[in-house]
């Protein structure tokens, strides 16, 4: 394989950019512009070396998660939709080789549809669309490793404040929101430095990069009571493609107006955000390490039923499931919204059922390696019917602050009563996953891929040689 970037971290010296630099920034540009500036300015020999370490990790496990999607029904259709023929990027849950936005379309759509990707409690699932577009781009114009890791960082760091800055306000998950739409802004910036944009470049390209992104659509993503699941997922695929697409465009120095985050109309009033804290869009940018918040999953299902899943697994060895008469979940009303179904239908459902979850774990199921027939097992279903998801307001304030907490009781048939609280899940920057379980988690996905030459890139670019 061509242009392969082992990941291996390095020692850095921490440098930040000098205050004097910052002040005449502000003063002379607007928003869009200081973006612009800022952009540009950010250097791989700033991150520190624990940084680049984080950074490498989300590589891993976004890797792993797009190409452990191999099975996906969803994406063969999508495959065939868009019929690569030939490139010089690799599509990672087929093995075959496309153009670079084929790859980046159909690389960012498979990291996250095992629904097993990082995640932040603000943003979502930010590497699906930062990480595949990154490594689509080094595969077409051989970028180095630091190139890479440097454009990475970037798109965790400037799109974490851009969310911090549109979307906190009171009432935020009844207004419009999408954390696609959320997301789009870090896909952007990663594309902007791996295609070595200039000041005028990466500002122009904000507005395509606004004119691209999507309408704001969660309250009918099929997470609310009564509503179906979408089998797009939260449709990353065209959120990379079109945020690369606008960095191409702007490289190709098509012009545009270069104001698109200033003002009362700015991209924040056309999100449909209740407010701006203008303020954090750059806030100790270089200072302040906000990709070390950034989450990885234990279990291929959503986060929001991660903090449960914990409960149960720490009560596990102190009953039988035969002995069980009820289990109780008491968690945020999101949760309960989006995570209360049982009998799921498909595999996108199993991924949002609570329910379903404990099943799996009762009957000793992977959590990591999901099948097709774990959504129609007997004696799963049996036992997930056991299982009742409640509102706890206790919860619900913890999850206004950011937490996404639950309890559990589970109830025996002798009336002996079990309870577990998790505040802190497993995979929080409190509570990280161990280094060898994640690793186990990446080689389980690389090694369940049927495809030799994908295997070969994954270990080549990993620096893991053969599985």
């Amino acid at each position: 394989m061509k242009n392969i970037i082992p990941l291996m971290a390095v020692g850095v010296l921490v440098l930040t950019a000098s205050a004097e630099s910052q002040e005449t920034s502000k003063k002379s540009k607007n928003l869009t512009e200081r973006v612009a500036h800022e952009v540009v300015a950010f250097d791989y020999a700033d991150i520190p070396p624990e940084v680049i370490e984080k950074a490498e990790q989300l590589i891993r496990d976004s890797l792993a998660c797009a190409v452990g999607a191999h099975a996906n029904p969803t994406l063969a259709s999508v495959e065939q939709i868009i019929e690569p023929t030939g490139g010089d990027c690799l599509i990672l849950h087929s093995g075959k080789q496309g153009k670079l936005l084929e790859a980046v379309f159909l690389n960012s759509q498979a990291a996250n549809m095992l629904d097993f990707d990082d995640a932040h409690s603000t943003l979502g699932h930010p590497g699906a669309t930062i990480i595949p577009p990154a490594l689509a781009i080094a595969q077409k114009y051989g970028k180095s490793r630091e190139e890479v890791v440097e454009a990475v960082v970037a798109g965790y760091e400037f799109n974490l404040r851009w969310a911090r800055a549109v979307f906190d306000y009171e009432g935020k998950l009844a207004a419009p929101w999408s954390i696609a739409l959320l997301q789009a802004y870090g896909s952007y910036v990663t594309a902007a430095k791996l295609l070595d944009l200039d000041e005028t470049q990466v500002a122009r390209g904000l507005y395509f990069a606004a004119a691209g992104m999507p309408l704001p659509v969660a309250m009918k993503a099929g997470i609310m009571p009564g509503q179906t699941i979408n089998g797009m997922k939260n449709y990353y695929g065209q959120v990379a493609h079109s945020m690369v697409q606008a960095a191409l465009i702007a490289k190709a120095d098509i012009y545009s107006d270069t104001t698109i985050l200033d003002g009362d109309q700015g991209l924040w009033h056309m999100m449909g955000a209740k407010q701006f804290h203008s303020e954090r869009v750059l806030a100790d940018l270089g200072k302040e390490w906000q990709i070390m918040e950034m989450q990885l999953k234990p279990y291929s299902a959503c986060r929001w039923s991660h903090a449960a899943i914990d409960a149960l697994g720490a009560l596990m060895s102190e009953f039988k499931p035969s002995d069980v008469k009820q289990i109780d979940v008491y968690t945020f009303q999101t949760a309960v919204n989006a995570c209360s179904k049982t009998d799921p239908n498909n595999m996108f459902e199993l991924a949002f059922s609570i329910p379903h979850c404990f099943g799996m774990l009762l009957e000793d199921q992977s959590l990591v390696l999901l099948s097709e027939q774990s959504v129609q097992d007997k004696n799963v279903l049996a036992l997930s019917r056991l299982v009742k998801v409640h509102l706890d307001e206790k919860m619900e304030t913890l999850f206004a602050k950011g937490k996404q907490p639950a309890r559990v009781v589970v109830t025996l048939n002798d009336g002996k009563t079990l309870e577990k609280e998790v505040l802190t899940m497993k995979g929080e920057a409190e509570n990280p996953i161990p280094a060898e379980e994640h690793a186990s988690k990446v080689k389980a996905l690389i090694d369940s891929s049927p495809h030799e030459n994908v295997k070969e890139y994954a270990d080549d670019l990993l620096g893991t040689g053969k599985s």
